[in-house]
Formats: C-alpha cells, structure tokens, sequence
C-alpha cells in the first residue's frame, strides 16, 4: 500500500503515513467499499440482469385476495379445465361469454335431438334408437373433448406457434428472461395470486419490447423488453400474470378454438362458390338457376356469414376482455408500478401490432383509454 499524498510505501494495517503523517482511515475504507461495490455487481450480473423490487405487502394484501378460489384457479390447471373456465365464466357474470357458450352448447342439444326422429326414420324403431343414444353419447363427448383440448396444452402449442414464441435454451436468455420472470411469478404467488404451478417462460421472437400471456401456462416475453428499466418490465410481467389470475387469456384461446370447425366449413363452401362460379355450367332451367349462379350465391353467403359470425365472436369476448385488463393495470397501479406501466404504454408498446400480436391485443382497449383509466386511479403520470 502507498500514502496517496507522498508515495511513500507504508503497512496495510496503518492509520497515518510514518513519512508526512497523512491519515489513511478514509482511504483505507473507501478502497475497501469500492472492492465490496464492484464484487457485489459482478454478482448480480452472474444471478441475474434485473435486480427485482420487493411489492410493497401492504399494496399486496389489498389487491390480491383472490374473488376466484384455490380450488377454482390454482394447482394445475390442466385438471377438469373448461370445468373451471365454465363455473368462472358463470361467476363472474361475462353476459358475452355466456350467451356464446349458450349458443354452442344449444347447437350441441339441437343436434343430439334432432337426430333422434331421422334415425328412427331411416334404420327403424330400435335401431333408430341405439343408433340415436349412440349419436347422444358421442357429440357431446366429442364437444367436451374439443373444449379441453382448446384451454390446455394443445391450444397454448397453437398459440405459441402463431405468435413466435419458442423455449429458452440459451443460457444467457435464460438469466435475462426466465430468471427474472419465474422470480416475479414466485413473489406474487407468494403474496396472493392464485397462479398455476408450472407457468413456463418461453421467447418471443420480435424485436418489439413485450409481454404475454397467451394460456394459463404460458407466457412469452422478448429480449427487447429486458433492455427497458426493471420497474417497467415488472409492470408489465406483473399485468400478465393477474391476466392469469382471472383467467383471461383463454377468452382467445376458446373462441379461435371453438371456431375452428366453423372457420373450416366456411372456407370449404367459399372455395366451392367460387369453383362452380368460376368453371360451372352457366345454362339454367325454367325453374331453376344455373350452377355458376348457384356458385356465385354459395361464395357470396358464405363470406357473409363467416364475417358475420366472427365479428359476433369479437363482440363477445370484447367486454370480458376489456374489462379484465383493466382490473391488471388497477392492480399494479396499487402495487405501486402505475407510472412504469404508463411509461411503457406511451412509449416502449408497439404502434403498430403484426398477425401474431395483434391476436393477443384482439379485444384489449387501446393505450390511451388505458393511460386514462389510470391516471383516474391516482397515478401522476405525464408524457
């Protein structure tokens, strides 16, 4: 060690320099505090980019005692899910939602009754009837499986592939985003959200900064968003995850789902249109129309309809969904992360959304309705 003021080689252990008498405490300790400084944010480096802010408990226990139930939402989710989803759904009074679900399940009722007196007529009483209870038996069955398959890891597999999301295997990536995330997932279990158990992390694949939860097990973010302050990103991880809280993200999975088949079968009758409109015979009878009239009629409908019923679809989950982020953005402006959260929304959320992420923004209100409703909270934001 070496007097700072004379150069003269002096022990480690003395407090004044034996040469000009210079008093070393001071130097002594600030070299020591800037070692202790630099070995501690090497540290941090090596566990983990952001350092997370602790939620205030007191915040905590005011926003998130959970309306829904352990045994509705927590645990693993994949057990008796659309069950689940139904009975909130009910709950929660969505009107949308409900009178979707009426209208699928009354088409199921109407095609099990229905095929009761066409069976009855074309293979007889008793074979009618077995062939009727069999028909019974097995729509509804299939209904049912097609709903659970729709809310559970095949329907988040589809969505993870149409929006680019895909597992994190760098190690790197790893200690930006899964390190990060699974900590703020494990906080806020801890202080009351009921979350499932295995919520993975996977890599959107954009270079926009942003966070979804696209089904109760899964949830995407981009190395963009990393690179914006940590209350920021924990704003925006934390809306998520109360996203999930509620439920919300399988409103989209369930109504693409669902509509799978009718989006098939619309399809397939606008290709067949406009085939027989295109290449149909156009000669018509006294009574009746040609084929390519037919066609064009069949092709015409058929847009109509599909376009019809997907914008009533919209319509439905539109209101649950709107109101369900708005309660996400009220919830982490009482933990304390509104003004994060407005900074992200004015400044960091993407203006203009591609295929993938404007199906997740399908329903959501726009950012400034969002930057309003908050400010209304309280939130001393200004752009």
């Amino acid at each position: 060690m070496f007097c700072p003021k004379c150069g003269n080689e002096i022990k480690e252990a003395a407090k004044f320099c034996p040469k000009c008498g210079k008093e070393l405490v001071n130097q002594q300790g600030s070299a020591q505090q800037n070692s202790n400084q630099a070995q501690n944010s090497q540290q941090n480096k090596n566990v983990k980019k952001h350092a997370m802010k602790t939620i205030s408990s007191k915040n905590m226990e005011q926003t998130t005692i959970s309306d829904f139930g352990e045994d509705l939402v927590s645990g693993n989710i994949k057990e008796r899910h659309f069950a689940k989803f139904y009975t909130l759904v009910k709950r929660e009074k969505r009107m949308g939602m409900l009178v979707y679900l009426t209208i699928l399940l009354a088409f199921v009722a109407i095609s099990v009754i229905g095929s009761f007196p066409e069976a009855i007529s074309e293979y007889g009483f008793f074979s009618g009837i077995i062939q009727a209870l069999f028909t019974a038996i097995v729509l509804p069955t299939f209904t049912w499986c097609l709903f659970q398959l729709i809310l559970n890891g095949f329907g988040q597999a589809c969505m993870r592939l149409i929006v680019g999301a895909s597992k994190i295997e760098r190690q790197d990536m790893i200690e930006s985003i899964t390190i990060p995330v699974e900590a703020i997932i494990a906080e806020a279990r801890r202080n009351g959200l009921t979350l499932p158990n295995d919520i993975k992390v996977y890599q959107m694949k954009t270079d926009e900064a942003v966070v979804y939860a696209f089904g109760m097990n899964s949830i995407g973010v981009s190395y963009a968003m990393t690179e914006l302050p940590e209350e920021v990103f924990k704003a925006k991880v934390l809306a998520e995850l109360y996203r999930i809280h509620v439920m919300d993200p399988d409103y989209l999975l369930f109504m693409l789902g669902s509509n799978l088949i009718s989006i098939i079968l619309g399809l397939f009758a606008i290709v067949v249109g406009w085939f027989d409109m295109t290449f149909g015979d156009r000669r018509k009878g006294l009574l009746t129309m040609s084929d390519s009239t037919m066609g064009a009629l069949l092709f015409a409908s058929s847009i109509v309809c599909l376009s019809a019923w997907m914008g009533v679809c919209f319509l439905f989950i539109r209101g649950g969904v709107r109101a369900n982020q708005f309660e996400a953005d009220r919830y982490v402006a009482q933990c304390g992360y509104g003004e994060a959260l407005c900074l992200y929304l004015d400044n960091c959320m993407p203006r203009e959304f591609k295929f993938g992420l404007k199906l997740l923004e399908m329903g959501h209100p726009s950012r400034n309705h969002r930057i309003a409703a908050l400010q209304k909270l309280g939130v001393a934001y200004k752009a």
